[in-house]
């Protein structure tokens, strides 16, 4: 499928429609998902259609479809028996048959809305002002570009920030995409049911202290994504952008054992004689009993952060030509930076380098005295694009702002304080310093 027919406005409309009446294939599903990762309002998009009292409400205002005509010949066509009664204003219940009257109307929306006299649909306007920037941008996806680059049509890329999605992997290795799956049971894994919640909460739920820690199942994010998962043993665990974390479906030891790659802020529930053990890649080992902190730690990173919010921490580093673990004591409101490749671990207490720490968890990002080459790492995470940056400045930085902004707000805010100029070309960014500067 070419990149010119994913911006058809009946093609989205017909993959929407394959969506909401549950006949989509899976490479209509591959090309949906490039759509709704193109744009956080595509994805605002569908679930406008996944709502079905707000659709009703939609659906029996036909002025807004720019003329009852096109509705009344709907109904005529979908003769389903609630749809008069609900014209009539009668009380109907929803069952299966309703469901799918409601999803095939929802199909009759979007093409009505889609492909109309309006060849495209902008989705976002910011308008920034004041003395620091009085520019106004555009973040749009065009449905039907131009003829010509710059001309009618033609819209600024842009790049979407990442959004609630993941994975989990079963005891037999089956992959679920958590997505796919409504509100309720998942699966169950031994004497544990998988439920998710209204808010899109991933639980583990049954007898604790009984044979099960044989069977491990992992919660994964993408780039571009985060989740929640709630442990067996009620704790709480968030993981931002390309995380992953693998635990038992029952513990049932000694430690509450959890493996992590990437980042994740931890809630753990208290019990004084089942510590709680965060075990690394490369053979760090963090124990809490009952804490709240945040451990980033991505493969290929040399440097392994954790900071701590309440409670207590005792980090067991290694080191390469000591006997024994490195080990490490938290208070709250200070954090452990440890370098894996000199083996040095220096604690700070900096009120505001917490604060950042924490930020990403709140839905900001909040980068203090920051390098360059981290913040580049971060948004290649969070926006899920590849950053091409051969060369750039040794300096560090402070920004801050909200995680749900396109990747042109970040960019921009570093181009007022920083040497260097970007371009934003399909899924790559491109990022060079300006000639003539040090």
């Amino acid at each position: 499928m070419t990149e010119q027919r994913l911006h058809t406005p009946k093609y989205i409309a017909d993959l929407i429609a394959a969506y909401l009446t549950e006949e989509i294939t899976a490479p209509q599903q591959e090309e949906l998902d490039r759509w709704l990762n193109a744009s956080g309002d595509h994805q605002r998009i569908l679930d406008s259609y996944m709502d079905e009292e707000a659709l009703l409400i939609r659906l029996f205002q036909p002025d807004m479809l720019d003329g009852a005509a096109a509705w009344e010949k709907f109904v005529r066509d979908h003769p389903f028996p609630e749809a008069t009664s609900m014209q009539n204003k009668e009380t109907v219940k929803k069952p299966g048959a309703f469901r799918r009257f409601v999803q095939i109307a929802a199909v009759f929306l979007i093409i009505a809305v889609l492909v109309g006299s309006v060849s495209y649909i902008l989705l976002k306007k910011e308008s920034h002002t004041g003395a620091d920037n009085a520019s106004v941008k555009m973040s749009a996806v065009p449905l039907n570009p131009g003829p010509s680059a710059g001309g009618p049509g033609h819209l600024k890329k842009d790049l979407s920030p990442g959004r609630k999605r993941g994975f989990i992997t079963l005891a037999d290795k089956t992959i679920l995409r958590l997505e796919d799956y409504p509100v309720g049971l998942i699966r169950r894994q031994g004497p544990v049911s998988i439920f998710k919640s209204d808010s899109g909460i991933i639980s583990y739920q049954g007898p604790g202290g009984v044979p099960g820690d044989s069977l491990y199942n992992g919660v994964s994010t993408p780039p571009g994504g985060w989740y929640e998962v709630r442990l067996p043993d009620d704790s709480k665990v968030y993981l931002n952008a390309a995380s992953s974390i693998r635990f038992p479906v029952v513990f049932s030891g000694k430690k509450r054992v959890v493996e992590l790659e990437g980042e994740a802020w931890f809630e753990v529930s208290p019990k004084k004689d089942l510590p709680f053990c965060v075990q690394l890649k490369k053979g760090e080992q963090i124990t809490v009993t009952g804490t709240a902190f945040n451990v980033t730690a991505y493969p290929g990173d040399s440097l392994v952060r954790t900071t701590l919010s309440r409670g207590a921490v005792h980090l067991d580093m290694i080191v390469a030509g000591r006997k024994g673990p490195l080990r490490v004591s938290l208070r709250p409101g200070s954090q452990s930076v440890f370098n894996r490749n000199t083996g040095r671990n220096d604690t700070l207490a900096d009120e505001k380098v917490i604060k950042a720490a924490f930020a990403w968890k709140e839905g900001r990002y909040d980068y203090y005295n920051a390098s360059l080459q981290t913040i580049v790492q971060e948004l290649q995470r969070w926006y899920n694009v590849k950053i091409n940056s051969p060369e750039l400045p040794d300096e560090r930085f402070t920004i801050s702002g909200s995680r749900s902004e396109n990747a042109s707000t970040v960019l921009d805010q570093l181009v007022r304080i920083c040497p260097i100029k970007y371009s934003i070309s399909d899924n790559e960014i491109n990022i060079s310093q300006i000639a003539g500067t040090p």
